[in-house]
């Protein structure tokens, strides 16, 4: 019976070893899963900045070249197209112009 007890006792030490040991393997494993991963979430964040800081200097030139384009044409071309309108407006709602209508 003695010589079992050591027997038992050398396979419950072993298996202990071996799962301590398949544990860090995973552990080993998952960490450098992790930083796998945030190294990547880290250079697709970066990336992505980037092309937004770029997207955002285009669209802030194209702003600042289409508001002075647009300041140049707008007063004189807005001015005389409302002013072209509401003379339509008027025409169009004056009695005169109703009744000259339903006489020709």
């Amino acid at each position: 019976m003695f010589p079992l007890l050591p027997f038992v006792a050398g396979i419950f030490v072993g298996a202990s070893a071996a799962g301590l040991v398949r544990k860090a393997k995973t552990r080993q494993g998952i960490s450098e899963a992790m930083e796998n991963a945030s190294r990547k979430i880290r250079q697709t964040a970066v990336s992505s900045l980037d092309v937004i800081r770029q997207s955002s200097e285009q669209w802030r030139d194209r702003l600042a070249s289409g508001a002075s384009d647009a300041d140049a044409a707008s007063p004189a071309g807005t001015d005389e197209a409302a002013q072209a309108a509401d003379a339509e407006d008027e025409a169009a709602a004056s009695p005169k112009s109703r009744g000259k209508k339903e006489r020709g």
